[in-house]
């Protein structure tokens, strides 16, 4: 707190530096102005103080301004900058008057935290605008760096490292005074800048800090502001700010957070695609959330006092960070779409040394050590994110995270494709486990799958004209609409395979329409398969969905070159078709795939 100082008794050196015993030095107490001597000799004859002599006659330069105490402020110290601290220390004064402020005069004193080592200087030349900062440093010659606004050379010598005193004085008046430590190299002495600076305030040594940010001007890489507003200082355990004011952090309880889908295997390399979300469902601060794969084993915490980014503009720094119930929250290893898959903006980054594991493992999230919430895993899909259906949103529902083919399953393989990492919704709530997105509407709706006589296998070449390979085709009259998404074709019931569905949509088919499934991508082919058919012996044609058989189709007899089993059936029958070497199957050359078959003779 700064206040008048009394009259300072002159020195036996007439202006040299007042030599006062330690044991008698009162902390921050007046000292005179300071001697090009270091030393003071005793008193010999002649040095007596003269009577009639004014014992209050002051040494102090005359200082321009008349100011009061508090009229400047002390609010940043960089006492033990990186290295070598020879032109590399500076103080930062703010002026918090409505009016500017020439320092002629004014000096600045510094000396150990026991007044030891006292060292003044004198400013000249320079004013400080209303509300404005000035920094001032050790530096020969100022321009060295453009954070300093005034050198005082080496008139202060060294600043101590590890404590000490500044003081600011107008004459005998003591404007502002602060006894700072210095606990890192690297890093100023700051004072809290969510308070506004004050010389009463910055007497409160737990409103002073290790610099929090580093602004743009600052061009050494140590930690500070000078000449700007500081950054905040860390609020106390269990607080943030919000704004400049600071409250209790509102921590999430037991299921206060769900693990609602995550993808720890993405399509092609893992590394930077992974990602994982968090349904919140109740008002809550993310401050020290934490999260991990086996609960206690903490892997990281966000927004906590240890993880400053001092980057940021200062004031940015340990917020409160609120979240609305019904939120959505993203977390992802990176920001950067072509690297990470092409997610959506990612609300929380996780670390890059935090990564999902492929089988048997696990995700939780605490606070303060107390779970939230936790799931478990055996196994994943490649390119297929888990997600919780909506439904079944909260912690006591979701523990076991592998999808089952049963309609109790609460968890599902994600269908909806996003960028290049696979299917998934990140970001957004859940679709309803077996959902399918619609095409034309692009909304999520409940799929209408085949029944049995839904879809009809009406004709097959086995045997094109030339190489098989890649010719062959199989049409499919579709008898409802119905959507094909899931839908399972082979010769082998024990070894089908499902339909490609690069776009997740639910593959929707009108009544009426013939489709074609051939070997090799063309205009006129709807869906593609990629085994053989036979061209003779025991063979069938297989349609399933959902574990229910839709239409089968079996074939002995040798197929000629170039042509068709054709089902000469009008409206096609799956109750008819079953075998392919009888009525009303016949052969057709050529064929007329995705076209209506003639009548068979």
């Amino acid at each position: 707190m700064p206040r008048k100082l009394p009259t300072t008794p002159r020195s036996r050196c007439h202006g040299r530096r007042l030599s006062l015993a330690a044991a008698t030095v009162l902390l921050l107490s007046p000292l005179a102005l300071a001697c090009s001597d270091d030393t003071v000799g005793p008193e010999t004859d002649g040095e007596s103080d003269t009577e009639g002599e004014s014992d209050t006659e002051s040494v102090a330069a005359a200082c321009v301004a008349e100011l009061s105490p508090g009229a400047l402020v002390i609010t940043e110290i960089m006492a033990n900058p990186t290295g070598a601290d020879a032109g590399l220390e500076w103080i930062e004064l703010h002026n918090p008057g409505a009016q500017p402020v020439p320092l002629d005069g004014v000096r600045l004193v510094t000396s150990k935290a026991n007044g030891d080592s006292e060292d003044s200087h004198s400013i000249s030349g320079l004013e400080i605008a209303p509300g404005g900062y000035v920094t001032l440093g050790n530096l020969p010659d100022p321009e060295m760096f453009v954070f300093i606004d005034y050198g005082y050379g080496d008139a202060l010598g060294d600043l101590t490292n590890t404590s000490g005193v500044v003081r600011v004085m107008c004459g005998e008046t003591e404007l502002d005074a602060v006894i700072y430590e210095s606990e890192k190299d690297g890093s100023s002495y700051s004072f809290n800048g969510a308070l506004a600076p004050d010389a009463e305030a910055n007497d409160d040594k737990t409103e002073w800090c290790r610099a929090t940010s580093r602004t743009a001007n600052f061009q050494t890489g140590d930690e500070g502001t000078p000449g700007q507003p500081n950054g905040y200082c860390p609020p106390p355990e269990g607080e943030c700010y919000e704004g400049a004011s600071r409250r209790a952090i509102d921590p999430p309880g037991p299921g206060d957070i769900v693990i609602s889908e995550f993808m720890a295997n993405p399509a092609g390399a893992d590394g930077g695609q992974e990602w994982l979300e968090l349904q919140v469902l109740a008002p809550i601060d993310l401050n020290n959330l934490e999260i991990g794969k086996q609960f206690d084993d903490v892997e990281q915490t966000f927004f906590s006092v240890d993880d400053v980014d001092v980057t940021a503009a200062p004031g940015e720094q340990f917020q409160c960070t609120s979240v609305a119930a019904d939120t959505t929250l993203l977390l992802a290893q990176g920001d950067n779409p072509e690297t990470n898959g092409g997610l959506p903006a990612p609300d929380l980054l996780l670390k890059s040394s935090l990564t999902l594991n492929n089988s048997d493992s696990g995700l939780f999230i605490s606070y303060g050590g107390a779970l939230i919430d936790e799931i478990h895993y055996a196994s994943t899909t490649e390119g297929e994110a888990t997600a919780l259906s909506p439904e079944s949103m909260s912690a006591d529902a979701n523990d076991e995270a592998d999808p089952t083919q049963s309609e109790e399953s609460v968890w599902c393989l994600a269908t909806a494709p996003y960028g290049s990492g696979g299917a998934g919704t990140p970001g957004v709530r859940n679709p309803k486990c077996g959902q399918c997105l619609d095409a034309q509407s692009q909304m999520m709706r409940d799929p209408k799958p085949p029944g049995p006589g839904d879809l009809v296998i009406t004709e097959f070449m086995a045997n094109p004209m030339g190489t098989d390979s890649g010719s062959e085709w199989f049409e499919v009259y579709v008898a409802a609409d119905v959507d094909l998404a899931g839908l399972q074709v082979g010769k082998k019931l024990e070894d089908l395979q499902t339909l490609a569905n690069p776009e997740g949509t639910c593959l929707a088919a009108s009544a009426g329409a013939y489709l074609l499934f051939g070997q090799t991508e063309g205009p006129e082919v709807d869906h593609l398969f990629d085994f053989a058919l036979s061209n003779s012996g025991d063979n069938a044609l297989y349609l399933q969905a959902r574990d229910v058989l839709i239409d089968e189709v079996f074939y002995a007899a040798a197929q000629v070159d170039n042509t068709t089993a054709s089902l000469g059936l009008s409206p096609p029958d799956a109750s008819a078709n079953d075998d392919a070497d009888a009525a009303p199957w016949c052969p057709v050359e050529g064929g007329t795939p995705r076209a209506a078959n003639p009548a068979c003779p």
